[in-house]
């Protein structure tokens, strides 16, 4: 009896053991590194993301987006390019082919500014963000005027892969005018309020 009983005890303390072990790894799958030194990571689950991480990579994205000239676009985009998932990066070339050939065929020059981000988010990682800023033109060095324009990025947040800053991955990305953006936002309130009704 006293060796059945060790014996139980011996197999049950092993089961719990394997239990809490795979415990662990389950939840080391919601953990992602958030730090942009190798020396400095900091594990964090998609619930405590810290606001200032997403709001410094967002700043990063965008600068790097609207910050252009005829010899830096180029490079410019394809550093962008290395946070986008695979299947955007290629809408991403097919939506600004016509403006990376303008730019260095006019020899134009970008300097945008923001105004003021709105960032969502939800408890999987997902986050939503809307920029309003200022964008100035210039031409060979002269000043040729500024556009209101609206950003909007979409992002989740991945596991870390080596040499990249920002553990953000960009799945959407749009940018307009200012007054095209508030037309849109009017049509899809009236389409909501239409839905409603019916």
């Amino acid at each position: 009896t006293t060796l059945f009983r060790s014996a139980f005890f011996g197999a049950y303390f092993l089961i719990s053991r394997v239990e809490i072990y795979q415990l662990q790894d389950r939840l080391r799958e919601k953990e992602y590194i958030l730090a942009p030194g190798v020396l400095d990571f900091t594990p964090a689950s998609p619930q405590s993301v810290p606001d200032s991480y997403v709001h410094d990579a967002v700043s990063d994205f965008i600068s790097t987006l609207g910050n252009v000239n005829s010899s830096n676009i180029t490079e410019q985009y394809q550093s962008l390019k290395r946070f986008m998932s695979d299947p955007f990066q290629i809408q991403f070339d097919a939506d600004t082919f016509d403006w990376v050939h303008q730019v260095k065929a006019e020899d134009l020059a970008q300097i945008l500014k923001i105004n003021e981000k709105k960032i969502t988010s939800n408890d999987k990682g997902v986050f939503h963000v809307v920029a309003f800023g200022r964008a100035d033109y210039y031409v060979g060095g002269d000043y040729l005027g500024h556009e209101d324009q609206v950003i909007e990025l979409n992002l989740t947040l991945v596991p870390p892969e080596a040499n990249k800053r920002w553990y953000l991955q960009i799945t959407g990305l749009s940018w307009n005018k200012l007054e095209n953006f508030k037309a849109k936002k009017r049509i899809n309130q009236n389409e909501g309020q239409n839905d409603e009704k019916n």
